[in-house]
């Protein structure tokens, strides 16, 4: 039976109601307790009343195994849910859910979890659209050509001597913003000022961002409901801010001959890993995580089940590809023919066999994701060809795949997608030119015949 004890303040009476259920492991009684405050306005015999109800059905969700007096704020309980899924969680997403949880912690962190409703949830999200939500640091941005500041030294001389990396210099080269840290390093190191310029950066949080901090909001609340320790799940009740589609960038078939022809005069082992994009349609991570014995030589097939990954606090590591299931690619026997070679170049520079397809010469251990997008933007600079990042293969592959009449179910296979609604909604533009081209060829078809039609009849009549 509840118990209830009225107290009187100076904004009016409130009621707390205790539960008794049971003891504990230590034979210490166990109280739930709730608060109830009666509407302005209600009469005693009404406040009476419903007090009455309130309180039965109070126990009876403590008698289910509903806990609604949990005094955990939302960011005790989300801790406690990252580390409950982190056997399941990858060591991206997990690094992920970290930092997202930073921000979100500022907001809803110190509130109960039974405080926080969809009104609190939506004016959150409303305000990750409004301009400053970003909240990156300060940005700058080089004014002045450093090409000309080398004096003819080499590029990855100069990124030395300014304290950065050869991918950081490359893109302080076309105009990208760095970090306050960086632009006074670099000042520092090239004994010069004024070569950056500060920018503010008041842009909002992306629609996909937002989205992301929905997905964790909602994953830490599901489990809150499993547990019994809210009603329901206010995420799912939440508006969030529609995101806005992005179309794959992929190569143009020209673009793909510029590429293949710029192949021809680079190292092996540079010109295998492309064409391996290329014909596979695989991620960056899939193929720097590529063994030697998952490639069968005379089948042609090549099976995709490690992944590379790195961060900054854990290093490179292996995982498994990024839907978790393995798969097998028939490539082009060109490609095949290409890793033969490349297997016997590394094979006579390396003093033990390696595992990996490609790896360093000196360890035998693979490369950094980043080497790839290093080498790929200097491989576009030499060849006067615009920015190409590792994933416009995958798409470009995808988009070949399907001009040429290949079914989505198969072109998903091979990507390594969950469902095949997933390469729908990335490459539904590509999918819809191919079904114009198709309608087309129909109409020509069905005109031809019927003009071939028409001939006869006048004939002979």
């Amino acid at each position: 039976m509840a118990s209830i004890t009225k107290r009187s303040g100076k904004n009016g009476d409130t009621y707390k109601i205790c539960v008794s259920a049971g003891r504990d492991s230590k034979d210490g009684q166990i109280r739930h307790y709730m608060t109830w405050k009666p509407p302005q306005g209600m009469t005693s015999r009404k406040v009476e009343k419903e007090l009455n109800r309130v309180a039965v059905e109070f126990e009876q969700k403590i008698l289910d195994g509903f806990q609604a007096d949990n005094r955990q704020t939302f960011a005790e309980y989300a801790e406690y849910v990252l580390d409950l899924k982190a056997p399941e969680y990858k060591e991206n997403t997990l690094n992920q859910s970290r930092r997202l949880l930073v921000r979100i912690n500022a907001e809803i962190g110190r509130m109960k979890l039974r405080d926080i409703k969809p009104r609190h949830l939506n004016e959150f999200y409303k305000k990750l659209t409004e301009p400053g939500a970003n909240q990156r640091r300060a940005a700058y941005v080089p004014v002045v050509d450093f090409d000309a500041l080398r004096n003819g030294k080499m590029k990855k001389d100069f990124a030395v001597q300014c304290g950065v990396g050869i991918v950081e210099y490359a893109r302080i080269r076309k105009g990208s913003c760095v970090t306050e840290k960086t632009a006074k390093l670099i000042e520092k190191n090239l004994n010069a000022t004024g070569l950056f310029r500060k920018i503010d950066t008041h842009a909002p949080l992306s629609s996909e961002t937002i989205h992301r901090v929905h997905s964790l909001i909602s994953t830490v609340f599901s489990q809150a409901e499993k547990e019994m320790i809210v009603d329901f799940n206010p995420a799912k009740r939440a508006n969030v801010p529609s995101t806005r589609k992005k179309q794959a960038d992929y190569l143009q078939p020209d673009e793909v001959a510029a590429v293949i022809k710029a192949l021809e005069t680079e190292p092996i082992w540079f010109r295998t890993m492309i064409m391996l994009f290329i014909t596979t349609g695989c991620r960056r991570g899939e193929i720097l995580g590529l063994k030697w014995d998952k490639i069968g030589f005379d089948t042609r097939r090549i099976k995709i089940d490690n992944n590379i990954q790195y961060l900054p606090k854990v290093g490179i590591f292996e995982e498994s590809p990024k839907t978790g299931q393995e798969r097998f690619i028939i490539v082009p026997q060109s490609t095949i023919d290409m890793l033969k070679e490349w297997r016997q170049f590394q094979a006579d520079c390396m003093d033990t066999p390696a595992d990996y397809v490609f790896c360093r010469f000196d360890t035998g251990k693979p490369l950094t994701p980043n080497t790839v997008n290093a080498a790929l933007q200097r491989f576009c600079a030499r060849h006067g060809l615009r920015h190409i990042h590792p994933h416009m293969f995958r798409h470009t592959a995808a988009s070949i795949l399907i001009s040429s009449g290949v079914d989505v179910l198969t072109v998903s296979k091979m990507l390594g997608h969950a469902t095949t609604t997933t390469t729908l909604d990335i490459y539904g533009h590509v999918i819809l030119e191919a079904e114009s081209r198709a309608a087309d060829c129909i109409t020509e078809k069905l005109t031809e015949i019927s003009t071939k039609s028409n001939t006869k009849t006048k004939k002979s009549v």
